[in-house]
């Protein structure tokens, strides 16, 4: 069984999948995986580059997601781009680490993604679950978790 698993920032997802993990479930994280799909020398890193020029380049040659970040988040053509590029190479990394998984015979395995309805992988998902949490308590975990300041944390 595959579960596909999401919720907002700050909802508790990485603790409810590190206890579904303590219970035999293979977990699949997906944030994991973006950061290995921007790696040098991936197809996702050279779409990017071609995509979004080498200014988003850090001087060790790998991807500074913050420039990166401020281009696209205040372009939604440029997020949507984007997204395009590293969203089908993430789920073709999560579909090899789901397949491992099952080659290790694990009944259960969590897809942890937390945009996981916006990226469509909830068509490979047997089940969606989703973490829900009050407003007001995710804003508290985010500003112990990060360090932020009331104001800061409303905004992420």
């Amino acid at each position: 069984m595959l579960i596909g698993f999401t919720g907002g920032i700050a909802s508790d997802k990485s603790s409810i999948a590190k206890r579904l993990e303590n219970l035999g479930a293979g977990i699949v994280e997906c944030d994991t995986l973006g950061h290995r799909a921007y790696l040098p020398g991936t197809k996702c890193f050279e779409d990017v580059l071609q995509e979004f020029g080498d200014e988003i380049k850090n001087a060790n040659g790998t991807i500074n997601r913050k420039a990166l970040g401020s281009i696209v988040f205040s372009n939604r053509d440029a997020l949507n781009k984007l997204n395009s590029i590293v969203w089908p190479q993430i789920a073709e990394l999560a579909k090899a680490e789901i397949k491992k998984f099952r080659t290790e015979g694990k009944d259960i395995v969590v897809l942890d993604a937390a945009v996981l309805l916006e990226a469509n992988w909830n068509e490979f998902c047997h089940e969606v679950w989703v973490t829900i949490i009050p407003p007001e308590d995710a804003v508290k975990r985010l500003m112990d978790r990060n360090g932020l300041q009331t104001y800061a944390a409303w905004k992420e």
